[in-house]
């Protein structure tokens, strides 16, 4: 962010410099005073105007609203530029975005407990950390089942616990999905619906760098419906895929 902010006022310096250096114009403050005079220099949180008595007087960005040359009124970008950016310097000091990535395995369609772990699955969270220990992330999955692959759409809520950066947490998630059979199964089940999908598990995290590396196990249902249909004959079925997936991913 430090970073961002000097990028931003080194572009936000070089416009005002470029069009107010050392012209004659007027600074409108915000308490309704106005100064008049040559507007000489400028810098990342402030303008100087030499003014017609001679004095010279360096004003702060923040309490500017307006600023004309030649008698022409402009906005002051600079003035709200930075104002957006503390805006977001105190918005990110209480909330963080990050990545989170993970890949795994499903175990098989029987739905067995540890026999056939053959199917893969993986998922990609955009998380946004509040002030507290919750997470809120959108994301979207790619889950392979035996005769299935689904896309899940999802909303994931996250709970760590304690303050550690090696540290326990449990996971909810709720989504919608697309889905369709298979390659080798296409013709085995006519139309493939995707339909609600659902999560919960536990996992570790460990810090590795300025990212982390995590470990989950939890279990996730999958609805699809496979539809058989022709003019004579109509046919559904609801399929509920009930797994355990465990996977390994890194947070950045």
């Amino acid at each position: 962010m430090i970073k961002l902010r000097c990028l931003f006022s080194l572009v936000l310096l070089l416009l005002v410099s470029t069009g107010l250096k050392a012209q004659k114009g007027r600074i409108f403050l915000k308490n309704g005073s106005v100064l008049r005079g040559t507007i000489e220099t400028s810098s990342a949180n402030s303008l100087s105007i030499r003014t017609d008595s001679a004095s010279v007087l360096r004003v702060n960005i923040g309490s500017i609203s307006g600023v004309a040359i030649n008698n022409r009124r402009k906005s002051t970008l600079r003035a709200e530029m930075i104002l957006l950016i503390d805006s977001l310097n105190k918005a990110v000091a209480s909330s963080k975005f990050y990545h989170q990535v993970r890949f795994g395995m499903l175990n098989g369609e029987d739905g067995t407990f540890l026999r056939n772990f053959s199917s893969l699955s993986m998922d990609y969270t955009f998380f946004r950390k509040s002030r507290g220990s919750l997470h809120a992330g959108l994301g979207v999955a790619l889950d392979y089942y035996t005769s299935f692959m689904a896309m899940p759409f999802y909303l994931e809520l996250r709970q760590d616990f304690g303050k550690r950066p090696s540290h326990p947490f449990v996971y909810g998630r709720l989504g919608y999905s697309l889905a369709r059979a298979r390659t080798d199964f296409e013709g085995n089940f006519g139309d493939v619906l995707g339909d609600k999908t659902w999560a919960l598990g536990a996992g570790y995290q460990w810090p590795l760098g300025k990212s982390s590396i995590l470990f989950s196990m939890g279990v996730k249902e999958q609805e699809l419906r496979t539809v058989w249909r022709n003019r004579d004959f109509y046919s559904s079925t609801d399929w509920f895929l009930k797994r355990l997936d465990f996977k390994v991913g890194f947070i950045f």
